[in-house]
């Protein structure tokens, strides 16, 4: 199956937009670079937003350690439909020893965003049988979707779901200790249809920005060969042309679409900022 964008760009929108009026041909050449070409560099493009945001442009399944509990006898936290192409798995997180501390209430930061929901959150003490497992009920779960992180709040329904923590976490409570790779979460995060065309079209700019930038890094030396000089023999009958930056005749493009993009990068990190996990 060929991949399509993730965003819904096409070569032609890239032609009509930031490389309108660029010639894409090699230095001789009869054929310009080609659409399959320009679509490698826009999937490319799309890749290094998602990877550099820790975002998805889609709604993606994150899952804490799938492969380990693919052999769980524990239904309620087995996984038996990861799919490595499409989800992401990410370690478990540490249970801290201040997850409950004074007047915090378990803020926990997660690795990706936007949240779309929550689907499971449990506790597990590494190296025992997961069947042990004790799940937080979704309805204490209080979200910040934008920052990518959320509180665990016991505030509805009876306490005896707080009250059967199973003893690895008492231990802990009463301890003051931290559990490296205890706490599993998993969420759904990305943008649903329509809402980055909708709301978010500075990414998408972005996107393109990025995958012109690759198109030119190409195009600058196919066109060019690097050619660095100007000169013309004193019979006129020869000649040779040469360009200045570095990146020859696309200098000017290359350097315009570089300051446009980073601005656009650098916002989005500042108001729709990815809050790192460190796991342990």
């Amino acid at each position: 199956m060929s991949r399509s964008s993730k965003l819904g760009l096409k070569a032609k929108d890239l032609k009509a937009g930031e490389l309108y009026g660029v010639l894409l041909k090699a230095k001789g050449e009869a054929d310009p670079y080609s659409d399959e070409a320009i679509m490698d560099q826009i999937y490319a493009a799309e890749d290094f937003y998602e990877h550099d945001l820790h975002t998805r442009f889609k709604p993606t399944r994150v899952i804490s350690d799938a492969r380990l509990r693919e052999s769980s006898i524990d239904p309620a936290v087995k996984v038996t439909d990861f799919n490595p192409a499409a989800d992401i798995e990410e370690p478990a997180y540490q249970y801290d020893k201040g997850l409950f501390n004074e007047d915090r209430w378990a803020d926990i930061p997660l690795g990706w965003s936007p949240i779309i929901r929550l689907t499971k959150v449990f506790f597990w003490y590494p190296g025992t049988a997961i069947g042990s497992s004790w799940q937080i009920p979704l309805d204490w779960m209080r979200l910040d979707r934008q920052m990518g992180q959320f509180q665990i709040v016991p505030a509805s329904g009876p306490l005896l779901p707080l009250l059967s923590l199973n003893t690895y976490v008492l231990g802990a409570l009463a301890g003051g200790r931290s559990i490296p790779n205890s706490l599993f979460i998993d969420y759904d995060i990305g943008f649903e249809a329509g809402e980055l065309d909708a709301n978010h079209r500075d990414l998408i700019k972005g996107v393109s920005l990025i995958a012109s930038m690759f198109v030119f890094g190409v195009a600058s030396v196919a066109r060019t060969g690097g050619a660095q000089s100007l000169s013309l023999s004193l019979d006129g009958l020869s000649r040779s042309g040469g360009y200045g930056g570095k990146y020859g005749a696309y200098s000017g493009q290359i350097e315009l679409a570089k300051e446009h993009e980073e601005r656009i990068r650098e916002n989005w990190k500042s108001s729709w900022r990815p809050v790192p996990a460190v796991f342990v």
